[in-house]
């Protein structure tokens, strides 16, 4: 009787086909999380920034113009970018800056509400001051 060898020869490239899509999977995902999680402070400090100078000088454009200005720094340059602070007529003012992100790594926006094959995710910061310059003497 014959005795059968099994010939070990590809494991090592079958092992890596199966381990590298994973592997790559996890390094896009590591980096589109940076960019979310960076992106989404800019934003949220835009916001501050904005509502804060909109509630003490109660000027809502000088406002809004200090957060896109701030956007710009950032580097979250986008035309689908939104800036809005609420009248400071009222006792608090309210600064909203939304923003869109890309998506490096395919799916990835399924995570947060969007779809599958969205390339975009939509973040929203939103801040409320009260408003102070008319009580300043």
């Amino acid at each position: 009787m014959k005795k059968i060898y099994w010939d070990n020869r590809g494991n090592a490239i079958l092992e890596f086909a199966l381990v590298f899509p994973v592997f790559i999977a996890l390094i896009l995902g590591t980096i589109n999380i940076a960019v979310l999680l960076h992106s989404d402070i800019m934003a949220a400090s835009a916001a501050r920034t904005g509502g804060r100078t909109a509630a003490v000088t109660g000027d809502r454009e000088k406002g809004e113009a200090k957060a896109r200005k701030l956007l710009e720094d950032f580097g979250l340059v986008s035309t689908k970018n939104k800036v809005s602070i609420t009248s400071p007529d009222t006792e608090y003012v309210t600064a909203t800056v939304t923003c869109r992100v890309p998506v490096v790594a395919p799916g990835f926006a399924a995570l947060f509400g969007g779809k599958a094959w969205d390339n975009e995710i939509t973040l929203t910061e939103s801040y409320q001051y009260y408003v102070e310059f008319r009580h300043r003497r």
